[in-house]
């Protein structure tokens, strides 16, 4: 009896063992050679709510009623990152690198949620969006133009043109060809491909000035013509090179007062060389349908939400720590709209309300708090569900039976549930307000937020309070705004510094789909393991 306790005792050792290194990622990581570098400039956009641009790209928008904006126009084995890349910012929410096309280098856009690489060409049309007659090129935005002329390697397929579209307006096409792609500056020993690219002609576009185009990291499977001439996105063509592990990763960063342009890293290969928790948490890539990998599609457990100290919200009490939330996203995953030219969103169910069920102490006396009214569509869950171990106690976890949502580099903010980016806006002391002509929550930026974590594979992940609140130098949102409010008044509000109003993070999904963007990844250590078909996480709040 007592050496089968013992064996046990050994086994369940053992095992306990296994799952720890399994959650692990060895956090020793050689310093790559291949670093680029940052690329700082302005950014701006005196007029426009920041995060509309890429609210257009998810979804029809009423029309903005805001003045003319003239700017407008399997790695386990080796976790050590070869390509160690840095990526800048532009106000916190545009993320780039440096590649090398044709010996030439130009930053470009990384976007885990598009696939196609594209650059503009040196005699690019810029037209309007409205008349598409010819406007100045420099109204578009681009920075360093590609010139095919100038390069020896690029190599055009005839018979098929590059074009794509967005659902605010934006439209590019041009030519198909293949070029020298490369991971690094022009003096550095770089990792090359040929790869397949869109050379943009013409077309209107809402540029930063400073990139050249757009490099998609997501599956080969939304690549343009992909189906017919059968090549791969960037990051997959890379990877067909067996001396580098098939796995990437992103470590985006907050703006600082020293570096308001900081943007973090892109490894290729690994991870790369920074501080993080020890704690990983892996979880499967949810194909769009069978084998079929298209977007970074994960399963979100819920949200962790701890009102401020000072908050006696209605919506919260200190006896309920825990419910179910019934997603309206699909079980499969569907694609996102923004920076996409295609529309392949399954259409939502309808959401069926579920009645609180009534106990005796519901009705508490005027004089004691308010009590948790839940939606009709939220119930207390009928079953014991495990707590994130690192949650605050004091924290109420949302728990979601089916929610599917995106990782995606290439868009700023969060879009979660309707009722769920409601609930948070209500818990900012003063609280957020929603603005109907840009489909953005606006918040002062003096504001004390709630604590907001994401939960996925057992752990929360939190924003931190410049992230959530976009508050953070250079970041955007910060000062006055004129808007409409949900009564269809026009407001000027804020004027700049702590009295301005500020973008809040996690917006409105809508009829989009969920989506985790910069303003979470700016906290966590993101591992793309397409090797294995899995994302890790390792959470970096603080830095």
């Amino acid at each position: 009896m007592l050496n089968i306790l013992l064996l046990v005792s050994i086994l369940t050792s053992y095992v306990r063992r296994i799952e720890c290194l399994e959650q692990r990622i060895p956090s020793r990581v050689a310093v790559t050679s291949h670093v680029l570098p940052l690329v700082a400039a302005p950014y701006a956009r005196p007029y426009s709510i920041p995060s509309s641009k890429f609210l257009d790209k998810r979804f029809s928008r009423t029309p903005i009623r805001l003045p003319p904006n003239p700017m407008l126009h399997n790695a386990d084995k080796n976790p050590i990152s070869d390509i160690q890349s840095d990526v800048d910012t532009l106000g916190g929410r545009v993320y780039m690198t440096n590649i090398s096309i044709g010996g030439l280098q130009y930053s470009v856009i990384i976007d885990t949620g598009s696939s196609d690489t594209w650059l503009a060409l040196s005699n690019f049309q810029c037209v309007s969006k409205y008349t598409t007659s010819v406007i100045p090129q420099e109204r578009c935005g681009f920075g360093t133009l590609y010139d095919q002329n100038a390069s020896s390697t690029f190599v055009e397929i005839p018979n098929h043109r590059f074009a794509t579209s967005y659902t605010d307006g934006e439209f590019l096409s041009g030519k198909l060809g293949t070029e020298e792609l490369g991971i690094g500056g022009p003096d550095e020993d770089l990792v090359k491909v040929r790869q397949t690219i869109g050379v943009v002609e013409r077309g209107y576009w809402n540029g930063d000035g400073i990139s050249s185009g757009l490099v998609g990291l997501a599956y080969s499977g939304l690549v343009s013509h992909g189906k017919e001439l059968g090549y791969t996105s960037f990051i997959f063509t890379l990877f067909e090179n067996t001396t580098i592990p098939p796995v990437f990763s992103l470590a985006l960063s907050r703006p600082t007062d020293a570096n308001p342009t900081a943007g973090g890293l892109l490894a290729i290969g690994g991870i790369p060389d920074i501080a993080h928790d020890e704690n990983f948490v892996t979880v499967p890539i949810r194909p769009l349908y069978a084998k079929n990998y298209a977007l970074y599609a994960i399963k979100v457990d819920g949200f962790d939400i701890e009102p401020p100290a000072l908050n006696t919200s209605r919506y919260f009490a200190s006896d309920l720590k825990s419910y179910t939330i019934t997603s309206s996203s699909p079980s499969s995953t569907s694609l996102p709209t923004h920076r996409k030219s295609r529309s392949l969103t399954s259409a939502k169910p309808s959401r069926s309300p579920r009645p609180k069920a009534k106990t005796p102490n519901s009705s508490p006396a005027p004089s004691a708090p308010p009590v948790l009214r839940v939606p009709p569509h939220l119930h207390k869950t009928p079953r014991q569900v495990i707590r994130p171990p690192n949650a605050d106690p004091n924290s109420t976890i949302l728990f979601a039976s089916n929610l599917t949502m995106v990782i995606d580099s290439g868009t700023t903010l969060l879009y979660v549930p309707d009722d769920i980016a409601e609930r948070i806006a209500s818990l900012f002391v003063p609280r957020a307000i929603y603005a109907v002509n840009t489909n953005t929550y606006m918040v002062p930026c003096s504001a004390s937020p709630p604590r907001i974590g994401i939960v996925i594979g057992g752990r929360s992940f939190y924003i931190h309070p410049d992230d959530l609140m976009n508050r953070a130098p250079g970041a955007v949102g910060g000062g006055g705004a004129v808007w409409v409010n949900e009564n269809g008044e026009t407001e000027n509000v804020g004027t700049s510094g702590a009295g301005g109003l500020c973008t809040l993070a996690v917006q409105r999904q809508g009829l989009g789909d969920a989506v985790l963007g910069d303003s979470w990844l700016k906290n966590v250590l993101a591992v793309f393991d397409v090797g294995a078909n899995e994302m890790r996480f390792a959470a970096r709040e603080n830095y």
